[in-house]
C-alpha cells in the first residue's frame, strides 16, 4: 500500500510513519468485524444494503489513511494498535467498534439519513410481502379503501408531512412518523392490489360479469 508524504520534522515523521503503517495493517481486521457486526445486526436489510453501510464506514478509513499531517498521527497513535489486534477477538471487535462510533459521532447527519434510508426501503419491502393475503372480502376491502382516503388523503396527518417533505424540509424529529405513515399506506396499497387481483374482477369485467354475478 502507498502512502501520501506526511508533513512534519523529521522525527515526527519517522514516528507517524511507523503509526500509520500499523494502521494500514490492521485495516482488513477492522473491515471484517464492521462487516460481521453489520451482517449480525442487520440481518434482513440484504448484502446491497450492508455494502453501502458498509461504503459510509470505508469513507471514515480512507479519510484517516489520506491525512498528511504526522502531529494527527502521533495524536492518534492508538490507531497502530489495530495492527495488534488479531482477528476475531475481542480486541479486535473494540477497535472496530471504537472506530464505528467516532466516525458516526463525525458524520453523524450522513449516517442519520443513510439509515432512515435504508431502513425505509426495508420497511416498504416488508409490509408489500406482509399485505399479500390480509383482505378476506369486499366488505374487508372497501373499508380498508375508506380508511385510507382518510389517513393519507387532503387534511390528513400524512399530507401535512408530505407537503413539508415536497416543498419545505421536514423537521427531524417527525422523519420517523412521515416513514411509519409510508409504509402504513405501502401496506394498505399492497394489500387492496393483492385482493383486486385476486378476486378476478379484471377477468369478470373482461367477459362483462362482475362481483355481483358470482
Amino acid at each position: 500500500m502507498s502512502f501520501i508524504q506526511l508533513k512534519g520534522s523529521e522525527k515526527q515523521v519517522s514516528w507517524a510513519n511507523s503509526i500509520r503503517e500499523g494502521c494500514a495493517a490492521g485495516i482488513p481486521i477492522i473491515k471484517a468485524e464492521i462487516r460481521e457486526y453489520l451482517e449480525h445486526e442487520y440481518s434482513d436489510w440484504g448484502q446491497g444494503r450492508i455494502q453501502l453501510m458498509l461504503d459510509f464506514y470505508n469513507e471514515g478509513i480512507d479519510q484517516i489513511l489520506s491525512n498528511d499531517d504526522a502531529s494527527f498521527w502521533i495524536d492518534n497513535r492508538s490507531l497502530a494498535d489495530w495492527e495488534r489486534a488479531p482477528a476475531g477477538t475481542s480486541l479486535a471487535r473494540q477497535h472496530a467498534m471504537a472506530f464505528r462510533r467516532r466516525h458516526i459521532e463525525a458524520n453523524r447527519q450522513k449516517y442519520g439519513e443513510l439509515v432512515t434510508a435504508l431502513k425505509l426501503e426495508v420497511g416498504l419491502e416488508k409490509a408489500q410481502a406482509d399485505a399479500i393475503g390480509t383482505i378476506k372480502s369486499w366488505e374487508e376491502h372497501d373499508r380498508i379503501a375508506a380508511e385510507s382516503k382518510v389517513i393519507f388523503g387532503e387534511g390528513s396527518r400524512f399530507h401535512e408531512l408530505h407537503q413539508l417533505w415536497l416543498f419545505q424540509k421536514l423537521p427531524t424529529a417527525q422523519i420517523d412518523e412521515y416513514n411509519r405513515l409510508i409504509i402504513d399506506q405501502a401496506f394498505r396499497h399492497a394489500a387492496l392490489s393483492d385482493f383486486i387481483n385476486r378476486s378476478g374482477i379484471y377477468e369478470s369485467l373482461a367477459i362483462g360479469t362482475g362481483p355481483q354475478d358470482e
